[in-house]
């Protein structure tokens, strides 16, 4: 039996006429945007247009991840040792603030590199 550990978190901010609240929760690996429960973590760091950033996947399993600058940007890799994909896929980082493809599959060992083509700077995150 898989355990699975719940995670919330609390983002406040002010409005004008008030204040507003918003509360997320989510457990394990469904979470793209909260705290992630196990498996692998990344960060690229800020990714100017034109930059990229490369992550080999060595764990089995689905990843959800996001960009730090830009929460409602989200995408998934899934890491399967019988995936019929090659071993490296890029994914472009495309106007309208997008992960293209948003969800990719690679081979266990295999590795996803994250290029930039927005105007704008943006991370892989997880």
């Amino acid at each position: 039996m898989r355990r699975l550990r719940i995670t919330c978190a609390l983002v406040l901010g002010a409005a004008l006429a008030g204040a507003l609240f918003v509360v997320g929760c989510g457990g394990g690996d469904s979470n793209p945007a909260g705290p992630m429960g196990g498996g692998p973590t990344w960060s690229s760091g800020v990714l100017p247009t034109g930059g990229s950033f490369q992550r080999t996947f060595t764990e089995n399993g689905s990843w959800n991840y996001r960009c730090a600058i830009h929460s409602g940007m989200t995408g998934i890799v899934a890491v399967d040792p019988g995936a019929a994909n090659p071993e490296s896929v890029v994914v472009s980082i495309v106007t309208p603030m997008r992960f293209n493809p948003g969800t990719v599959t690679v081979k266990t060992g295999g590795y996803v590199r994250w290029v930039n083509q927005d105007g704008a700077n943006h991370t892989s995150t997880r």
